[in-house]
């Protein structure tokens, strides 16, 4: 009980270094000034309450909802939300809004380095597609909201929906759901979990695909930076690993529309990124490889390919599949993975 409040403090003295300044703490300092509790910060860190991002420690969300600063950040943040929600609605096609548009008027005390850590909680709460503009002085410009503002009127809301999926993944990955076999893990039964049996891990997966296609997790990651969104990154990151973990275990449809949607999703973000955000009616793989090609993003070879990706994920409609010959092949799920790594390199 006791480590579990001194893990907290520094947890707490995070967060609060944050609050006060908007910047997080720098691993090696942060470290050097508690020399004597490394053990503990490594626990933290195994754990993923402390995390490494950018040269700096980050804080899940989660934690900062437990700290005594988060009733106000929470009531901003839900401010901006509802306008950003009203903003959306009014232009869908539009990618960002001036941010003075969406700040509370009425909150007192309010700073731009309030402005500056709320907008943080929304972009890793998956609110805004893009990162928050600042100018030199530190204003906050522009905000870039995500469809997901028409879903949840409380970043609580949110951050509680993230736990349940995580939850569930937790569920998927340890083979306590019946459904973990469909994406690559063995489903847990009672002679199993006596057993010494070993999961094969996402990294593990990765290095197979870094064996498959060439790309490392870390160099596609870099190919596809338009992705700003901390959780779609995420997202994406864990689709393709299921999707080969599906390939290796002989399941190809399901591994087929893994990597089909993890296609559909770059190619929106690219046409995001590039100032073409799809319009209302048009959000559609179809749709998607069309503007890429209207407005010559990708190559006219990678036109053809990410289309037949499209057909063969469309098999996710039963009806589709009328026979033994519209089954998916082995060489088909693969290609689709392929398919990923391939459309990536193309990005610019």
């Amino acid at each position: 009980m006791q480590q579990h409040d001194v893990q907290s403090d520094l947890l707490q003295e995070v967060i609060e270094e944050f609050i006060n300044t908007g910047k997080m703490p720098v691993p090696t300092v942060f470290r050097a000034h508690h020399a004597e509790r490394i053990p503990e910060i490594n626990d933290l860190q195994a754990r993923q309450l402390l995390q490494y991002q950018g040269g700096a420690y980050k804080v899940p969300l989660s934690e900062f909802q437990k700290s005594k600063f988060w009733p106000r950040e929470r009531r901003i943040a839900n401010k901006i939300l509802g306008k950003l929600k009203s903003l959306y609605r009014s232009d869908p096609t539009r990618f960002e809004f001036p941010a003075n548009l969406a700040l509370p008027g009425d909150e007192p005390g309010l700073v731009a380095l309030d402005i500056s850590r709320v907008t943080y909680y929304l972009k890793e709460a998956g609110f805004l597609r893009a990162d928050p503009r600042f100018d030199a002085t530190g204003k906050c410009e522009a905000l870039a909201p995500d469809e997901s503002v028409l879903l949840f009127d409380d970043i609580d809301a949110k951050l509680a929906d993230q736990l349940k999926v995580s939850k569930r993944y937790q569920e998927l990955k340890s083979g306590t759901s019946p459904f973990s076999s469909l994406i690559g893990f063995p489903v847990q039964t009672a002679e199993s979990a006596k057993s010494s049996r070993s999961v094969m891990s996402v990294n593990d997966l990765w290095k197979q695909i870094e064996k498959d296609c060439g790309d490392s997790k870390l160099q596609f990651a870099r190919r596809i930076n338009f992705v700003k969104g901390t959780y779609a990154r995420e997202v994406i990151f864990r689709d393709i690993a299921h999707a080969q973990g599906c390939l290796m275990n002989g399941f190809y449809k399901p591994a087929t529309i893994l990597a089909g949607g993890v296609i559909e999703e770059l190619l929106r973000q690219y046409l995001i990124s590039k100032g073409y955000p799809p319009k209302p009616k048009k959000e559609s793989f179809h749709e998607y490889i069309e503007a890429c090609r209207e407005h010559g993003l990708i190559k006219r070879a990678l036109v053809h390919l990410t289309g037949g990706v499209k057909d063969f994920r469309n098999l996710v409609h039963l009806k589709e599949e009328s026979s033994r010959r519209h089954a998916i092949s082995r060489s088909a799920a693969a290609g689709a993975i392929h398919a990923i790594f391939t459309l990536a390199h193309d990005f610019e």
